[in-house]
């Protein structure tokens, strides 16, 4: 028997909960425990938001943002988050130390911040991101 567990809104992807039954959450239940598990993991309240919000943003397109929240924090798992985050300079934008990945979250709320400031953070060529690490 295929049981689903559940089912206000049908938003996200079903979950696996045990053979042949599925969970489904909704947004909002998706945005609220992906932004717990976030803060869970040491990100500041603002960046476990916005990895809430995207998560069920995700969620409502029938993509698993919630497992790709998962992995990332997996693979950020013991790196400072301040390593991660992106260093605002003319023209590009990195991570602290060099070879590091920037977060994607922290990358999308600091372009989000920056949106509206001065072309003085562009160069010639426009705008250069350093490595994201999108997929865990």
């Amino acid at each position: 028997m295929n049981d689903t567990l559940n089912d206000p809104t049908r938003s996200g992807p079903p979950l696996s909960v045990e053979p042949g039954r599925t969970l489904r959450l909704s947004r909002n239940e998706i945005e609220s425990l992906c932004t717990k598990a976030a803060r869970g993991a040491g990100m500041s309240w603002g960046l476990a938001e916005e990895a809430g919000y995207a998560t069920g943003w995700l969620a409502s397109r029938g993509l698993d943002g919630a497992g790709a929240l998962a992995r990332h924090l997996r693979k950020a798992q013991g790196d400072a988050w301040q390593d991660i985050c992106p260093v605002v300079q003319p023209g590009e934008w990195r991570a602290r130390t060099a070879g590091q990945s920037l977060c994607p979250i922290a990358l999308g709320a600091t372009l989000s911040d920056y949106i509206s400031v001065d072309r003085a953070l562009f160069d010639d060529h426009g705008l250069r991101v350093g490595e994201v690490n999108c997929l865990g």
